[in-house]
């Protein structure tokens, strides 16, 4: 969405929504018992100090039990992983019956310089006196290709385990300082990005972040009733690079396109993109 358009704001925002809401049923849960299993392979690992074996075991046990309660502030609970989605193909039917209204929504087409230009804005954080005084943080990493089904799970669950082994390594050697923290958001975030071999025609992309156990999420109404959110921003201007941050917007072939068409160029007008090309979606579609 654009956040603010009739204030002639110069950053637009996506929701993203806590992984345990979304339409996956198995979200979040699907990866654990490999994640598992490959921490235990790891910790059994020829050559393995003993330190590093207890702590993998540990991590091990703290997923199993989905145990993500977060230690690094006297406030903070819990972390849970928030998701932004994105898909490579921009006129998909499936999407458009699935996320798009219908056919009566839009696709957005972001520029691939600008995925990495994503930022989110912790008030929470802010309001504290301990030193946090950023109003915004760009994300760590752009969006991540999710990974499907049990085979490529496995690889990827065990590069995940080999990772982590080698940091409680270089931790025990006095190389890093990790909080426990740090590998139960890591896995949290791993987990999030591995989904069940149905949803592979989706092809997607995945932007993952968490509230740290300190954030406050926003919540809109859904199928299930309140859905806890938070929010991506992003420049609609022109980023860094300086291509235009959304270069295209399809628009779904739901009725009324063309009429859709000229309300969304008027908006695009308003907010000062007026470049961004639109597109009638080419899907075939009766509502």
């Amino acid at each position: 969405m654009f956040e603010g358009a009739d204030r002639g704001a110069t950053f637009g925002t996506l929701w993203a929504t806590d992984a345990r809401y979304l339409n996956d049923s198995e979200e979040v849960i699907y990866g654990t018992k490999i994640m598992v299993e490959e921490l235990e392979r790891q910790a059994d690992a020829s050559g393995q100090s003993p330190t590093v074996r207890d702590q993998l075991l540990t991590l091990a046990d703290d997923v199993r039990k989905n145990r993500f309660d977060m230690e690094w502030h006297a406030k903070a609970k819990r972390a849970v992983p928030f998701v932004a989605c994105l898909c490579q193909e921009g006129d998909l039917l499936s999407q458009w019956r699935g996320y798009g209204d219908g056919g009566g929504g839009y696709a957005i087409g972001f520029s691939p310089e600008v995925l990495t230009e994503f930022y989110t804005v912790n008030d929470s954080m802010i309001q504290q006196d301990d030193g946090f005084g950023l109003a915004s943080t760009p994300l760590l990493r752009g969006p991540g290709k999710v990974i499907y089904g049990q085979s490529k799970t496995r690889r990827y669950m065990a590069k995940f385990a080999q990772e982590t082994s080698e940091g409680m390594r270089l931790v025990e050697a006095g190389v890093k300082g990790y909080s426990w923290d740090i590998y139960r958001l890591q896995a949290l975030t791993t987990l999030a990005g591995v989904k069940h071999n149905a949803f592979r025609e989706e092809n997607e992309w995945r932007f993952i972040e968490h509230d740290s156990g300190l954030g406050k999420a926003e919540f809109r109404a859904g199928g299930i009733g309140l859905i806890p959110y938070i929010k991506l921003y992003f420049p609609i201007t022109n980023g860094t690079h300086g291509d235009p941050p959304i270069r295209e917007i399809v628009v779904g072939p739901g009725g009324d396109r063309k009429l859709r068409a000229e309300a969304l160029k008027r908006l695009l007008r308003q907010i000062g993109i007026p470049d961004t090309q639109v597109r009638l979606s080419k899907a075939p579609f009766r509502g």
